[in-house]
């Protein structure tokens, strides 16, 4: 007997026997006491980051390239999405930038730990955070969170590993950057 006969005649087997112990007339282990009904919850498969700006369309190619960002030959998005964002990545002279938004706060990101010198800053009329973060020579990097009306937008900024030149500010460019980007970041 092929072997997904034998196994299908199994689990018929014991599908039959559960149901059989089902009778209401069989009695049952709980004996006379109150059923209670429980009901599912749906699993929510919505993409949780619907409705979010998208920075790679948002981005206009006039400003980045204003800024020191060529916004067709370094265009990138940054690999595997990351669920509750969207986001997207340019290639600067000697910098990467990448704008990300999402549906999580300020306060939200505060409270998870997981930025070790993060402190408040002021890009025109709103009031974000930065945070640097320099683990190795060629791992450093500058992000400004700010708050928008559906949670955040992120600018960041990090250190090209094929810059090679002078030791640059990239919170300074962090901050340049969100300053003129500004006017096209979600509100």
């Amino acid at each position: 007997m092929p072997s997904s006969v034998v196994a299908l005649s199994a689990v018929t087997s014991v599908v039959v026997l559960m149901l059989a112990g089902c009778d209401s007339s069989s009695p049952s282990v709980a004996g006379n006491a109150d059923s209670t009904t429980v009901t599912a919850s749906p699993i929510e498969t919505a993409d949780p980051s619907a409705g979010l700006w998208d920075p790679c369309a948002g981005m206009p190619a006039d400003v980045l390239a204003a800024n020191g960002v060529n916004p067709v030959r370094g265009k990138y998005s940054q690999g595997v999405p990351i669920r509750g964002w969207k986001r997207c990545g340019w290639l600067g002279d000697w910098f990467n930038l990448s704008v990300l938004t999402t549906h999580h706060t300020i306060d939200e990101l505060k409270a998870s730990g997981s930025y070790s010198d993060i402190h408040s800053v002021t890009i025109g009329d709103r009031v974000g955070t930065m945070d640097h973060q320099s683990v190795t020579d060629y791992s450093k990097e500058c992000t400004i969170s700010l708050p928008t009306q559906n949670g955040m937008v992120e600018v960041m900024v990090n250190l090209s590993q094929v810059d090679g030149g002078p030791e640059r500010d990239l919170c300074a460019k962090a901050t340049e950057l969100a300053t003129a980007f500004l006017p096209y970041l979600p509100k």
